[in-house]
């Protein structure tokens, strides 16, 4: 600077002056200017454009003065370059200060609309379910512009804009249209002004919010809306389901082969099918109760008689099929020849159809075959015909031979397919099928064949019994016939036995006489022995000639006997004939402790008693009451041991059917009340048919049976009678009384099932019960009307030390009294000390399968 000249420095402050004054002029000019366009406050009621423009000024002028300012900064950096005092600026700071007043306010303007258009970028499907952030977004302002406490335009312009944007927070949830039709959609665009050009899937929050006036004003319609959308949604959804299951719904098939070795595609899994389409008209019908199913009627109406056709197509071939399947076997192996050809025809039309659903297996294409209704429809009256000539056919085969009134329609058809093969009816061994015979005849398990295989010549029993037949059964086509011939042959066998047994009353052979015949025989010349001996006073004498009796009988060596199949079954006959010795044994004791000195004393007459009658024929009397003896084969079961228990249920059972009735052991189980029934069966020579009921037996069932028992002139024991629906067990009673009445009237026919039948008198009817109450579920008590037709016995506890020592004794125990009463001792401490198991059994079942096993084992050491 001293360098300088004093000429040189007065012309650099000179230039310096002259720069300050002409940016002092800027100034003014800016400031001038700035005055005159400076955005004003009013500006904010204005539209968004001015509002933006304003701001955009500010920011412009902001640019500018930015610009002057930097001149300023040059020119004081130049005046302390030379040492010259700051110079002034005048107006400087009133503008800087004025400018900066308006950059804050509408800064804090600006600030809110940015943040603002972030949020109406948002697209609404997006954003809709985020709206919190909106209302957590107008909080925070909130609190911001409370907080500042200043007074001005921007504040209460904003401030006013948070509360009406608060304002529609609560009606927005209206508008997310989550539940919403491109219909619903439309109607919310015109109800608050948006655009229809607008796509849904473009919609943006600042769509919806520059709409918030109309948004509140329409708050109660929209509200309407969304609950209409809501509920017609529900109906839109269920039928979405249904156009989704029609595609996805498919049957599940199988594969059979038929009897000509064709392989048949069948539908299997009825029961979700059918429930489904069940279900979905549910859901269709529940939909006709929303006030929003309007809209949607026309396509529910679709759906509804679809689902109709369907329910109606799935029942009917879901019968076809059942009956096809039960019937083609049978037709298959050319029964019936004169329904041959229906049965093709209905066998050709099913898989037909069975061939359109294989190819396309979906439910609902079963309607899109061609002529649907009218076939099945027509296979269902069609198979209706073969069932109905099937079911007439069976009836006249069992109206010929009534014990097929006993089997099945399987059983049967198999039986008659085969007519000319006899060996059908008997166990097939590498199969171990049940033997028809079984059926048929209790006591027969096959039958011997002539050379030829052309005629039956014998009989034989499960335990190796054989009977020669006193003339052979040929073997026709006709198997009802040649089944019949065999049930005379049997009874005529037994009958002339019978009589040459009794010629040689004293030395019967055991070898020669089946086991029926022989305690047949002794039980008609023990009555016969004792009348005698009541009459001549001789029954001390006579209880000594069967004391003698037994001993000669327990006394018998089986070991070392031949043929082990043949020693088996005199074993087996031996212990029958010890048991009847042992009983006869104590009917004499009890003749002699009452001084029994004629045969109408009580004491004689309670017991059961069988008397040759004339023409060779035997009688059983009881009391006054007579029975004839029917001469049905028993085979070699195990006899009941005779207890006080057993004569008693006798007694009453045997009076019963002398007045007309039937009989009713009832008591707990394990008491002996079925094989009660079937013992006294077996005493009197009938078929007993054992009859589990249950709650799946209907009455037509129960007919069936009951024209089979009076036609044969059988027995049949319901087991668990009470265990029958009620309804069913009163129309059972109105079947029952009938065939006591004829029975009792000895009428020679009787109505059931709406037929005319023959009557055997020899026929009755029995049922059991366990009590209906606690540990037995599901049984009924019986109505007044069927207690009338029975006469009760209560089974109360067996005498199980009796029932062992007898059985024991007569398997070959010398001291059978004391080894029963032990064993009996033994189950009976098990029963009341150890811990109850679902798999024991210490009844009387159980017991008579360990004495039975003990004389097996005693058998083996000898």
């Amino acid at each position: 600077m001293r360098s300088l000249s004093l000429t040189a420095v007065e012309s650099i402050k000179n230039n310096l002056e002259s720069q300050v004054n002409n940016f002092n002029d800027e100034i003014a000019k800016f400031g001038a200017r700035w005055k005159q366009f400076r955005p004003s406050e009013d500006q904010m009621d204005g539209d968004s454009a001015k509002v933006e423009a304003a701001i955009a000024k500010i920011k412009e002028k902001r640019e500018e003065w930015d610009i002057l300012m930097e001149t300023r900064d040059a020119l004081r950096r130049d005046y302390e370059h030379f040492s010259l005092p700051e110079p002034h600026f005048q107006e400087l700071d009133e503008i800087e200060s004025d400018l900066q007043k308006h950059e804050q306010v509408w800064g804090q303007f600006d600030e809110f609309r940015s943040s603002m258009q972030d949020f109406n970028n948002q697209e609404w499907i997006v954003f809709r379910s985020k709206t919190y952030k909106f209302d957590e977004f107008l909080a925070q302002w909130n609190e911001k512009l409370q907080r500042s406490g200043e007074a001005s335009m921007v504040r209460v312009r904003l401030l006013q804009e948070l509360e009406k944007y608060q304002a529609v927070l609560p009606v927005l949830k209206y508008a997310r249209g989550e539940v919403f039709s491109e219909k619903h959609w439309m109607e919310m665009y015109t109800m608050i002004g948006i655009p229809q050009s607008i796509p849904v899937e473009r919609l943006t929050f600042g769509d919806v919010i520059k709409c918030r006036d109309a948004l509140v004003v329409h708050a109660e319609a929209l509200k309407e809306l969304n609950s209409r959308a809501a509920g017609e949604v529900v109906v839109r959804q269920a039928l979405a389901e249904l156009d989704l299951w029609e595609v996805e719904a498919r049957f599940a098939l199988t594969q059979h082969t038929d009897t000509k070795g064709d392989l048949v595609s069948l539908i299997k899994e009825w029961k979700d099918i059918i429930n489904k389409v069940g279900d979905h008209q549910s859901l269709l019908q529940s939909l006709k109760d929303s006030s929003y199913f309007g809209g949607y009627a026309d396509r529910a109406r679709v759906w509804e008689q679809r689902l109709a056709d369907l329910d109606e197509f799935l029942a009917g071939l879901n019968l076809i099929q059942r009956k096809w399947v039960y019937l083609e076997p049978i037709f298959g192996r050319g029964a019936l020849p004169q329904e041959q050809g229906r049965f093709r025809q209905v066998d050709a039309d099913f898989k037909a159809i069975m061939a359109d659903v294989t190819r396309d297996n979906r439910v609902t294409a079963l309607c899109r075959i061609k002529g649907i209704r009218s076939i099945l429809t027509t296979l269902q009256d069609q198979l209706a015909r073969c069932q109905k000539s099937l079911n007439e056919f069976l009836e006249e085969k069992r109206s010929a031979f009534p014990r097929f009134y006993f089997i099945g329609d399987d059983d049967l058809l198999e039986i008659l397919g085969q007519a000319t093969n006899a060996e059908v009816i008997q166990v097939q061994i590498p199969s171990q099928r049940p033997s028809h015979l079984k059926k048929l005849f209790a006591g027969i398990h096959a039958v011997n064949f002539d050379e030829g295989n052309t005629a039956i010549t014998a009989m034989k029993s499960l335990e190796g019994e054989v009977v020669p037949l006193d003339k052979t059964v040929r073997i026709t086509a006709n198997v009802e016939e040649w089944l019949g011939e065999l049930s005379v042959r049997m009874k005529s066998t037994l009958s002339s036995l019978l009589q040459e047994c009794l010629k040689d009353a004293g030395n019967m052979d055991p070898l020669r006489y089946p086991a029926q015949v022989l305690c047949l025989a002794d039980a008609i010349l023990f009555t016969e022995r004792c009348e005698e001996a009541i009459k001549d006073g001789s029954l001390s004498n006579y209880y000594k000639e069967l004391q003698t009796k037994l001993e000669s009988y327990t006394s018998v060596d089986l070991t070392g006997g031949g043929d082990d199949q043949e020693t088996q079954v005199l074993g087996l006959k031996l212990k029958a004939l010890i048991l009847d010795t042992i009983h006869n044994i104590e009917v004499v004791e009890k003749l002699v402790a009452a001084n029994t000195s004629s045969v109408h004393d009580w004491t004689w007459q309670q017991q059961l008693r069988f008397y040759m009658g004339p023409q060779g024929t035997a009688k059983i009397r009881m009391v006054d009451a007579e029975f004839d003896y029917t001469y049905e084969y028993q085979g070699n079961a195990m006899k009941l041991v005779h207890t006080p228990l057993t004569d008693k249920c006798y007694l009453t059972l045997t009076q019963g059917m002398h007045m007309g009735l039937g009989g009713n052991p009832y008591g707990p189980a394990g008491t002996g009340k079925t094989e009660s029934v079937k013992a006294l069966g077996g005493l009197f020579g009938r078929q007993v048919l054992v009859f589990n009921c249950d709650e799946g037996i209907d009455v037509k069932s129960m007919g069936r049976i009951f024209v089979g028992l009076v036609k044969c002139g059988a027995w049949g024991c319901f087991d668990e009678f009470n265990r029958l629906e009620e309804a069913v067990l009163s129309a059972v009673s109105m079947q029952i009384q009938t065939i006591q009445a004829a029975i009792k009237g000895r009428a020679a026919t009787t109505t059931l099932l709406e037929k005319e039948i023959p009557v055997d008198l020899n026929s009755g009817i029995f049922i059991t019960m366990n009590p209906a109450g606690k540990g037995y579920g599901g049984r009924q008590k019986l109505p007044d009307n069927l207690k009338q037709l029975f006469r009760p016995v209560a089974m109360s506890r067996p005498d199980n030390d009796l029932i062992a020592e007898v059985i024991l004794f007569s398997e070959g125990f010398k001291s059978a009294k004391t080894i029963g009463k032990k064993l009996v001792a033994v189950f009976t401490l098990s029963k009341e000390l150890l811990t109850r198991q679902q798999h024991y059994d210490w009844g009387l079942r159980a017991l008579k399968t360990v004495l039975k096993g003990s004389g097996n084992l005693l058998q083996q050491h000898r």
